[in-house]
């Protein structure tokens, strides 16, 4: 009997030391905005690095997007794994309809109706890193296993001063004085600046520089000021000095002491790019780039540090630098051999950074996967929506009770809102007479307007929620609606040179899926379930 017992004690340690560990598999999902299909394709075949890319090119898969892949309303979806119907956020502004009233809002604002992904690793226990995410929330405020780091939080606005020359008491030192009232720094106001060279400034409050000075500045390159403000001598006047500052950013997200090990560990972010500034000439595209870099390296280096620190179940990670791109320059693409190679400098950055993110991935055996969730259009006209309306006898002026309709300018496409107020007769009139000013609309012989939907047909394209408008309009790629400050016509420039959620008949509207994990006939609104079943999946007991 004895030797039964032992030989049964060895076989049940012998059983359980050949089983597998019973282990759920960690993931890092990188959503990397921005990168179409085809730019991909194009670097494939380009490049000779055998670095991330070319060694997953037989994992990288075209990525269909949900219709209207704006970016917040991509997010929601990318998350939740639904429609904007589901979730909610039909747009990237829209009409929240409440007890009869209507009230703009930002998509970004807005909890979503149903559970993200990483909210329902959190309600089961898993910890969840969330870097550089544009929004905090999914359909809940607040979280209880997860770190979240947001893009960051804007104190004060960017500026352009101009020193202007008060005085000069010989050739190599003079005085300035900050024009910009509204704009005071005390290290700016009454300068002696002491020219050692013409691409060279030394700041100062007085005439002596023996008893030290205040700063140093070399044209084109960005210097420190007080209260974590940067700034960046532009031009290269003899008598006046412009002098371009940012804008302050803190880090924002939660809980507070994984913002506060940040805060002391690697500092405050650089912000965000300034692309309107850019879009005005008043910082040129070297600063723009700058801008973008840097606020990519801070995402890099929160996630190369926080990752070290603790281990999380699930890593997300917002990767912004195609978007940025995009955004700034993709309508000058063609156009321009710099733009063309600060693409290839893009996607280069983004090989030796996934690269880092992989062989993380690697060694601590989390599944890697990577999607942009869109593409990206070149971007060339943007139209006013409300001013094209009323200058085609549609009744815009929400403040009066006989308004008609109201447009909601919300990038390549909008909501229009019919006044509920008016009878069946006249809703109908209104809605033929905008359609029909649609369909005529041209920009240079080129039609403008992709597809109009009313209401009842946006069950069709995953749109149909209680929030979206009575009819929905998306622009061809090349146009976007925006507010213009031009009083004369409803045309204008746009802000951004480029932007996605374009008609999916365009191929460059097509995202990418990067991953071991196969994925046929890939849509933005698997990616989720794909997240959740490596997740929550034993693969012990398969």
């Amino acid at each position: 009997m004895s030797k039964l017992i032992v030989t049964l004690f060895l076989l049940a340690i012998f059983v359980s030391c050949t089983q597998p560990k019973k282990e759920n598999r960690k993931v890092i999902v990188v959503h990397a905005r921005g990168i179409s299909y085809p730019e991909m394709q194009e670097y494939l075949t380009a490049t000779k690095s055998d670095l991330f890319f070319k060694r997953n090119e037989k994992n990288i898969t075209k990525l269909t997007p949900i219709t209207n892949a704006v970016t917040i309303s991509n997010i929601a979806s990318f998350e939740t794994g639904e429609s904007p119907s589901e979730h909610g956020i039909v747009g990237h502004l829209y009409v929240k309809k409440e007890n009869e009233k209507l009230s703009l809002v930002s998509g970004f604002s807005q909890p979503f109706e149903t559970e993200t992904f990483w909210e329902k690793a959190d309600l089961k226990g898993k910890k969840v890193l969330n870097i550089g995410s544009l929004t905090l929330h999914g359909k809940y405020i607040t979280h209880k296993n997860v770190d979240a780091l947001s893009q960051g939080t804007q104190i004060g606005k960017p500026i352009i001063l101009e020193l202007k020359q008060i005085s000069s008491n010989d050739n190599s030192l003079v005085k300035y004085r900050n024009s910009n009232d509204e704009f005071k720094i005390p290290e700016l106001q009454n300068l002696v600046v002491y020219k050692t060279k013409d691409s060279q400034l030394i700041f100062d409050n007085d005439y002596n520089f023996d008893n030290g000075f205040v700063k140093e500045a070399t044209l084109g390159n960005w210097f420190e000021l007080d209260n974590n403000l940067k700034g960046k001598w532009l031009n290269k006047s003899s008598d006046s000095i412009q002098i371009y500052v940012r804008p302050q950013y803190k880090n924002k997200g939660y809980p507070k002491e994984f913002i506060q090990s940040i805060n002391e560990n690697i500092g405050n972010p650089t912000g965000w790019p300034n692309i309107g500034y850019y879009t005005s000439k008043k910082i040129d595209s070297k600063t723009l780039l700058e801008e973008i870099y840097s606020e990519l390296n801070h995402i890099m280096k929160v996630f190369t540090s926080t990752s070290q620190k603790k281990e999380y179940d699930l890593i997300m990670i917002d990767y912004p630098l195609m978007d940025r791109i995009g955004h700034s320059f993709l309508g000058l693409k063609k156009s321009s051999k710099e733009i063309q190679l600060e693409y290839k400098n893009a996607f280069s950055q983004m090989d030796k950074d996934f690269n880092t993110i992989e062989a993380f991935a690697k060694k601590n055996n989390y599944d890697l996967i990577i999607t942009s969730g869109h593409g990206f259009s070149p971007i060339h006209t943007s139209i006013d929506i409300n001013k094209f309306l009323t200058k085609n006898s549609v009744n815009t002026n929400f403040n009066s009770k006989d308004w008609e309709a109201i447009g909601i300018p919300a990038k390549v496409s909008s909501h229009i809102y019919i006044n509920d107020n008016l009878s069946i007769e006249n809703k109908q009139k209104t809605l033929k007479k905008i359609e029909d000013a649609f369909s005529y609309l041209k920009y240079k012989d080129e039609l403008v307007v992709d597809e109009i939907y009313r209401r009842e047909d946006l069950n069709k394209i995953g749109l149909d929620h209680k929030n979206s408008g009575d009819l929905f309009v998306l622009l061809n790629p090349g146009y976007l609606f925006e507010n213009n400050s031009n009083e004369k016509t409803f045309w204008g420039v746009p802000k951004f040179r480029g932007d996605h959620g374009y008609s999916l008949k365009h191929k460059e509207s097509y995202g990418i899926f990067i991953s071991k994990i196969k994925c046929h006939d890939c849509h933005s609104i698997d990616i989720s379930k794909t997240i959740e079943k490596r997740l929550f999946t034993d693969y012990s007991s398969n």
